[in-house]
């Protein structure tokens, strides 16, 4: 948008919640949630339900109804 409130540039994701410690960002497409960096690159797509912010390496995630934590590229921890 420019300053007087005027789509410059439609959106491109339907929710975009704030940079956290580790600097990736949780975005939302319709009902899935995924992570783009700072330039707006999809770092990990999205396919999640839903999504935490990273601290300390780990995020908590949930997939298919199932509780989880992944790491920055997707990867299920264990």
């Amino acid at each position: 948008m420019d300053n007087s409130g005027k789509e410059i540039v439609p959106p491109k994701y339907d929710e975009i919640l704030g940079f956290g410690a580790e600097h990736i960002v949780p975005v939302r497409n319709g009902q899935k949630w995924g992570f783009i960096d700072k330039t707006g690159k999809v770092v990990i797509p999205m396919r999640y339900d839903e999504l935490g912010y990273f601290l300390d390496g780990k995020a908590r995630a949930k997939l298919n109804g199932k509780e989880l934590y992944i790491d920055k590229t997707g990867k299920e921890i264990h």
